[in-house]
C-alpha cells in the first residue's frame, strides 16, 4: 500500500487524536473557538459580498446611534466581549490566508503587498504573544479592538473575485452611510434637536468621513462613458454630506476632504481650467448648504473659522492643545522599549506634567498609539503596509498624452490610502477609509492593466 492512500485513509485517526490533544491541553474553549473559527473563514469565503454587507451594517448601525446613546452597549457581543464584527473580521482574516495559500501566480504589486501584511501581522503577534503573561485576555483583547480592521482591505483586494461582485461592494459601501444618514436623522434630531456646534453633533466622525468618500464616488461616478450614477443624485448626497460635514465640524475629515481635493485634482477629476463648468454649481452648493446650516441660528463664516483656526494655531484651541501635549506625554512610555513598544493589553495611562494629572484616555492618534504598543518597528511596517497599498493604486501608467489613467473605484482606493493617513493623524484606523482602500486594490488585482509599480 502507497504512503499517500495509507495517509488518507488514516487521516480520521490523526484528526481525532489531534482534537484529543487540544481537549487535554486546552480545554474545549479552545476547540470551540478554533471550529468558529473554521467556519467563520468559509462562510467569508463562500459568501463575499453578504459577509461584506453584514460587517458594513454591523459597523454603520452604532456610528449612526453614537450621539444619541439609543442602543444597549452589549447590543452585538456575542459572547465574551467579542462582537459581530469582530467575528465577521476573523472569517476575511481566515478567506484571505486560504487565498494567499492556494493562488500562486500573483503580480509583483501583490507579492508585495502581501509580504508587507505578513511582516506586519508577525509584529501585532509577536506583540500580542509576548503580552499574554502580564495581561491575559487583554492582549488579543487590544488588538481585536485596534487592529483586527487591517483584515478588512486585504480580504477585498485578495478574496473579491470578479467586477460582479467589486461593483456590489462599491455600491454597498457608497450608499449605506446617506441611506443610514436618512433614516437615522428623524430619530436624532428628535433626541437632540437641530443644534450645530462641536457640543452638539447629530454624528461622529466616522459617519462624516463616510458621508464624503459617498459624495466623491457618486461625484466621479456621474461623469465619463460608463456612469454609475446620475448628477442629479449625486448634486443631492454631496449637498447632505456637505451640510453634515460642515456643521458636525470634525476637523478630521475637514482635513481629509481638503487632501481629497488636492488629489482629485492631481489625477485630473477636478480640472481647474474648467471651473467655468463646476464653479457656478460649488459656488450654490455652498449657499445651499451654508444656508441649511445657518438654521441653527449660528454665524456660519465665523463657526468655520473658528473651527478652522486650529489647523493655524493649534495651541490656542483647547482640543488641539489637549491632544499634543498628551502625544509628548507618550514619548516617556514608548521610550521605555522604542524598538518593540510595551505590546497589547496595558491601560493607557500617563502623567502629563501641563496640567499636573494623570489621564487614562486613549491618545488620539494612529502614530502615538503604534508607537507605544508596537514601537518604531511596528510604526514602519504599518507605514510600509500603506505605501504598498499605494504604490500598487497610484502608480498605473498613462496614456499616450501622458497623463495619468486611474479607474474611479482605483482612484478611491488612493482616496481611502490617503485618508487613513490623514485621519490617522487624530484617530485610530477606521473602517470607511479601508473599505474603498481595498476596493481599489481589488479593482487593480483584477484589471488586464494591473499590477501597478512593480508588474
Amino acid at each position: 500500500m502507497s504512503a499517500p492512500l495509507s495517509l488518507a485513509k488514516g487521516w480520521p485517526f490523526l484528526a481525532t487524536l489531534l482534537v484529543s490533544l487540544v481537549l487535554y491541553r486546552f480545554g474545549i474553549e479552545l476547540l470551540a473557538a478554533l471550529a468558529a473559527g473554521f467556519v467563520l473563514t468559509w462562510v467569508a469565503y463562500r459568501f463575499r459580498v453578504a459577509t461584506v454587507a453584514a460587517l458594513s451594517l454591523a459597523i454603520a448601525v452604532p456610528q449612526l446611534f453614537l450621539m444619541i446613546d439609543v442602543l444597549p452597549a452589549d447590543w452585538d457581543v456575542i459572547a465574551a466581549g467579542i462582537r459581530i464584527s469582530d467575528a465577521l473580521l476573523v472569517g476575511m482574516a481566515g478567506a484571505s490566508v486560504v487565498k494567499v495559500l492556494i493562488v500562486k501566480r500573483r503580480t509583483s504589486a501583490e507579492r508585495v503587498f502581501i509580504g508587507a501584511s505578513v511582516v506586519l501581522g508577525a509584529l501585532l503577534l509577536f506583540a500580542i504573544v509576548r503580552s499574554l503573561g502580564a495581561y491575559g485576555v487583554s492582549a488579543p483583547g487590544e488588538f481585536r479592538f485596534r487592529y483586527l480592521i487591517l483584515s478588512l482591505p486585504l480580504y477585498l483586494a485578495l478574496v473579491i473575485r470578479d467586477e460582479h461582485e467589486l461593483a456590489s461592494v462599491q455600491r454597498l459601501i457608497a450608499a449605506l452611510p446617506v441611506i443610514g444618514v436618512m433614516m437615522t436623522l428623524p430619530v436624532v434630531v428628535t433626541v437632540k434637536g437641530w443644534g450645530v456646534g462641536a457640543d452638539s453633533r447629530f454624528y461622529p466622525s466616522a459617519v462624516s468621513l463616510a458621508l464624503l468618500y459617498s459624495a466623491i464616488w457618486f461625484g466621479i461616478s456621474a461623469t465619463g462613458e460608463r456612469a454609475r450614477s446620475g448628477r442629479g443624485v449625486s448634486t443631492a448626497i454631496l449637498l447632505l454630506a456637505g451640510v453634515f460635514i460642515v456643521a458636525d465640524s470634525h476637523r478630521s475629515v475637514w482635513l481629509v476632504a481638503a487632501l481629497s481635493v488636492l488629489v482629485l485634482m492631481r489625477y485630473g477629476f477636478i480640472r481647474l481650467h474648467r471651473i467655468w463648468a463646476w464653479g457656478l454649481g460649488a459656488a450654490l452648493g455652498i449657499g445651499v448648504v451654508g444656508g441649511v446650516v445657518a438654521l441653527s441660528g449660528v454665524n456660519v463664516l465665523e463657526y468655520v473659522g473658528t473651527r478652522a483656526s486650529a489647523f493655524l494655531n493649534p495651541t490656542a484651541d483647547g482640543t488641539s492643545y489637549w491632544r499634543l501635549v498628551v502625544w509628548k506625554a507618550y514619548l516617556g512610555p514608548w521610550l521605555v522599549n522604542p524598538v518593540f513598544g510595551q505590546g497589547f493589553g496595558a491601560y493607557w495611562d500617563v502623567y502629563i506634567p501641563e496640567f499636573a494629572a494623570r489621564t487614562t484616555v486613549f491618545p488620539h492618534s494612529l502614530y502615538v498609539v503604534t508607537l507605544v504598543k508596537l514601537g518604531v518597528s511596528g510604526l514602519a511596517a504599518l507605514l510600509g503596509w500603506f505605501y504598498a497599498a499605494w504604490r500598487a493604486l497610484a502608480f498605473r501608467g498613462g496614456d499616450q498624452q501622458g497623463e495619468m489613467s486611474i479607474s474611479v473605484p482605483v482612484m478611491m482606493g488612493v482616496l481611502g490610502v490617503v485618508g487613513s493617513l490623514a485621519y490617522g493623524s487624530v484617530y485610530h484606523l477606521e473602517f470607511w477609509s479601508l473599505a474603498w482602500m481595498g476596493v481599489g486594490l481589488a479593482r487593480t488585482w483584477r484589471s488586464p492593466q494591473g499590477g501597478g509599480f512593480w508588474k
